[in-house]
């Protein structure tokens, strides 16, 4: 929940890659455990 909004801030500054790759990693994480 918290993420989708980081990734609107993001996308006005040049880290919306960084966060989008950590958005998908934190995904990721718990899902390939799991």
């Amino acid at each position: 929940m918290t993420g989708k909004g980081n990734v609107a801030f993001a996308t006005q500054t040049n880290d919306a890659r960084l966060v989008d790759s950590r958005d998908t990693n934190f995904s990721s994480a718990p899902s390939a455990p799991r």
